[in-house]
């Protein structure tokens, strides 16, 4: 209601400033150029549009929002009835157009003047960079196309714009008939680098044309405000003609619908025409005013079902979500003045608990604008609740539960399964809490293990508790006795301790929100938060802030994929265009050589612009290590980091074969040659060791682990500007959380993955206000999700099957760390290794 009235407004304010008069037409071979309706965009190249993308196709491609535009030129040949117009749809890099031209035509008898009619057509394709567009169009005639001597003809376009100050646009047209030439060409000067002022000029030309007959124009446009567009532009029209015509125009842009009139007038200051044009969609600033005629709280709805992570494909993904995106969404709904609020459907979420805190932190931000946030839970556990309680109301299903049975931290030990399989295990820990092979080589913890982790989840716990206690108004000795008298919640449970406000349906939203608003709201999905009201109008290149994840174990084609990552950051390095790097670290750790390869890059990076890290929910290990070189490290209270620390061990053939059946023999030069091999188990591609290491061996282990870690916390020393003592005392391999970490000058900051994109760009001086930054992520984003077409129930999965590929087998790998960790320690026996043990990743990411 509020766009339609307000659109009614503008539109009678701008007729009222229009006033009709008739004008001739030109027959030509090719759509006429110098008759003022193309002046309505300025330039092709330069001012863009939908109307700008018949002459120079290229604009189709530089325009990043979808546009319809419809204009006419009141010089109608037959009275009262408009017979010259033009529809234009497309952006993106494709676009269609269709222009109408009615001529009057004498033969030389007055008496037989008559009017031909013809139609304009195009279709066109483009592509290209904010820096360099392209585009190719076919066009063809109806009507009286053979009258007025219309070709069917392409047009070659291309756009440049090298910096914020200028933009260059050429356009060839090749008649397919009869081999005529026509090219365009414009100029636009922009003195303050913004949309505000811009000087323009254009050219028109053919094989025929000589410098008297050359069509051209030129003129400024000023926009003084958001949605206000003048414009005046001398045309020298087309033909020997040395008379000018003047052009002004005036356009109004509201919530995406622009409408703009352009009278035409001749060198006495005649009006020859007037030109009208209605724009929609969202290529130029514009004013925005639905909210203000928006009776009904606009809440937008955000279904959380599927996997909060980092990777989503482009197309067909939907049960992922990207932290990037949904950081996104809520900034934008903040900034969008017709949203009022959000409410979230936590139903099927899957998330780690630091993501959850990082979304919860970005929803206070987004709460201080004054705008609401509602939650549904169903079946929340600890952390779902954490994240639920930002809320200004939470809801929860008359069926679902709330567990909260509180926090624990425990392990699984082989020691005595390995006993029964006749496998030995010794463990190489020359470093107090560096507890990885714990698992193989104890039957329970080590007290230096018990108590790191005892002091970890007590972290946790007092970060859940008190955000918790905080949010709800609770204090901490009631959630304790509400964890140890009722860790299972039933609705009404969590109604009567004030954990939620009410028990209903996600069905009942609307009624709710009506209730606690005292309005019935407008409920909009996701896609309806606008990411900004109107394309961005700056030319060039946007400054660029790479976001480089570094996710899963340390290995070099796997994880953080060692190669790729060192690779790519050596060549963020050398980018112009790319002003500051953030490097998401998630990691367990694993490997030294590609934890290296990509610190040593890092390290690179630092000397010529901001290397920012934002740790995830782990880490840790070699997962420091590729944080340790980082300019600024953020963290969060949940994230758990440090464990610098080099660990070993030994698993052998200790009665295996007599208890299998598996046998191994061999012949060898070298006194060690048979170190590492033995019976290696089928399928599993597991090898054990025929023998346990002697004397000499484990002397020379020691010497290697003890180097690792000596070299390790020198680097650390290095890049946290620390001593190597200082960070010995807090290493040893022991786990922190993210606080303690800061605490202990091991990070900087509280912080998630947007809070290091800000500080990178404050840090390469990139405005946080004004001109658009790009935020680019590497590796780029998939355009499908492969798991959405082989799935068990998916419609290739006959053909998946044929090709030997199995729902998310490639990824099994990635997602099941357990198994990466012990397959490794079984293909490293004896070498050091930078890693923490499953048991340490938050449970939430342990399938």
């Amino acid at each position: 209601m509020g766009k339609l009235l307000g659109s009614l407004f503008l539109a009678g304010l701008i007729a009222a400033l229009g006033s009709a008069a008739l004008a001739q037409g030109t027959p030509s071979d090719f759509p006429d150029y110098g008759d003022g309706s193309q002046a309505l965009t300025a330039t092709p190249g330069t001012q863009g549009g939908a109307a700008a993308g018949f002459w120079n196709p290229a604009a189709w491609a530089a325009m990043r929002e979808w546009e319809a535009t419809f204009l006419w030129n009141d010089r109608n040949v037959t009275p009262n009835r408009m017979d010259n117009w033009g529809l234009f749809l497309g952006g993106h890099g494709i676009g269609f157009a269709m222009r109408r031209n009615n001529y009057r035509f004498d033969p030389g008898n007055y008496a037989e003047v008559t009017s031909l009619r013809v139609d304009d057509y195009q279709i066109a394709v483009g592509g290209g960079s904010r820096s360099e567009y392209w585009g190719l169009a076919y066009h063809w005639s109806k009507g009286d196309a053979r009258g007025l001597a219309r070709d069917h003809y392409l047009t070659l376009g291309n756009i440049s714009r090298p910096c914020p100050r200028l933009s260059i646009g050429n356009a060839a047209s090749l008649s397919l008939d009869r081999g005529d030439y026509r090219g365009i060409s414009d100029l636009g000067l922009r003195p303050f680098r913004n949309h505000r002022i811009t000087l323009f000029g254009d050219a028109a030309y053919g094989r025929k044309d000589n410098f008297s007959s050359l069509q051209w124009g030129t003129g400024l446009e000023i926009q003084p405000l958001d949605g206000v567009r003048l414009a005046a532009k001398l045309v020298k029209p087309n033909g020997d003609s040395q008379d000018k015509v003047f052009s002004v125009s005036l356009g109004v842009s509201l919530d995406g619908t622009g409408f703009h009139v352009i009278p035409h007038y001749d060198k006495d200051s005649e009006l020859l025409s007037t030109s009208y044009m209605v724009r929609v969609g969202s290529q130029a600033p514009a004013f925005t005013m639905e909210h203000l005629f928006e009776d009904r709280p606009q809440i937008v709805s955000v279904p959380m079902k599927g996997q909060l992570g980092y990777r989503k494909a482009r197309w067909l993904d939907r049960d992922r979500v990207a932290l990037l995106d949904m950081i996104e969404l809520i900034e934008n709904a903040k900034n969008d003045p017709a949203v009022d609020g959000l409410v979230f459907n936590l139903s099927g979420l899957e998330s780690s608990r630091e993501m959850l805190w990082e979304v919860r932190e970005k929803l206070k931000e987004f709460k201080t604008s004054g705008k609401k946030v509602y939650m549904y839970v169903d079946r929340a556990t600890m952390f779902t609740y954490y994240f639920a309680s930002v809320a200004d109301k939470v809801w929860m299903d008359p069926a679902g539960t709330l567990q909260m049975p509180g926090m624990i931290a425990g392990r699984t030990f082989w020691k005595g399964l390995l006993e029964k399989i006749g496998l030995g295990a010794e463990e190489f820990r020359y470093f107090t809490y560096k507890s990885a092979f714990e698992t193989l080589s104890r039957r329970e913890m080590s007290e230096a293990d018990r108590e790191q982790r005892l002091v970890m989840i007590t972290d946790l716990y007092e970060e859940w508790q008190n955000t918790i206690g905080e949010a709800r108004g609770v204090t901490a000795e009631f959630l304790s006795s509400t964890i140890d008298t009722g860790y299972f919640l039933f609705p009404e449970d969590a109604l009567a301790a004030g954990l939620v406000d009410t028990i209903a349906s996600w069905y009942d939203a609307k009624d709710l929100i009506e209730v606690w608003e005292g309005k019935k709201p407008e409920m909009n999905g996701k896609s309806e938060v606008r990411a900004e009201f109107f394309a961005d109008p700056s030319w060039g290149e946007l400054p660029k802030v790479a976001v480089v994840y570094a996710v899963g174990d340390c290995d070099m084609d796997t994880g953080i994929r060692g190669r790729y990552t060192s690779r790519t950051l050596r060549k963020l390095a050398k980018r112009g265009d790319v002003k500051a790097v953030v490097l998401r670290v998630d990691s367990p750790g694993g490997d030294a050589l590609p934890s290296d390869l990509v610190s040593r890059e890092m390290k690179a990076l630092a000397k010529k612009k901001p290397m920012i890290v934002s740790q995830g929910s782990l880490a840790a290990s070699g997962g420091y290590w590729i944080s340790m070189y980082g300019d600024r490290i953020f963290t969060s209270p949940l994230t758990l980091t440090g464990s610098i620390g080099v660990i070993g061990g030994y698993v052998w053939n200790e009665g295996f074969s007599e208890k299998t059946g598996f046998t191994y023999d061999h012949v060898k030069i070298g006194r060690h040659a048979d170190l590492f091999h033995g019976v290696t188990l089928p399928f599993l591609g597991v090898t054990v060791p025929d023998r346990p290491v002697n004397d000499e061996e484990r002397h020379r282990v020691e010497t290697l682990i003890r180097g690792w870690y000596k070299d390790f916390t020198i680097k650390v020393a290095d890049g946290r500007d620390l001593e190597q003592a200082y960070v010995d005392s807090v290493g040893q391999g022991r786990i922190w959380s993210g606080k303690r970490a800061i605490e202990l000058g091991l990070a900087d900051e509280i912080g998630g993955l947007d809070r290091a994109i800000g500080y990178a760009r404050s840090e390469a001086e990139l405005p946080v206000k004004g001109r658009a930054v790009e935020v680019v992520e590497y590796p780029k984003r998939s355009w499908v999700n492969p798991d959405n077409f082989v799935s068990t129930s998916g419609p290739m999965s006959l053909l998946g099957y044929w090709l030997g590929i199995r729902p998310g087998q490639e990824n099994v790998l990635d997602k099941d760390y357990e198994l990466r960790y012990y397959r490794r320690i079984s293909q490293n026996p004896g070498q050091p290794l930078f890693m923490v043990n499953p048991a340490d990743l938050p449970a939430e990411e342990v399938k």
